[in-house]
């Protein structure tokens, strides 16, 4: 498998829906990470992870339920909050 990039989206509005912009990518798990958690902290955010492999594009939710893309970004999310 190749590297697997992670597309960071951010954003707001009033509601919490509408389209997340485009703010970054990286292939940094730990930075898609503490993007996740920042987006998260806000009921009112557009924002979010999508995760780019060579197999598939992914969404990173908590309830979306498990992707093998996502599995190492999930673990990622998990360490920094206990850390936190």
């Amino acid at each position: 498998m190749t590297e697997t990039w992670y597309l960071l989206y951010g954003g707001n509005s009033l509601d919490g829906f509408g389209p997340g912009k485009y703010v970054g990518r990286t292939s940094n798990v730990l930075v898609a990470a503490k993007h996740y958690i920042k987006i998260s902290k806000n009921p009112y955010s557009t924002g979010y992870v999508q995760v780019i492999t060579d197999e598939e594009s992914v969404l990173y939710s908590r309830i979306l339920g498990h992707s093998p893309a996502a599995s190492e970004l999930k673990e990622a999310i998990k360490q920094q909050q206990e850390e936190s």
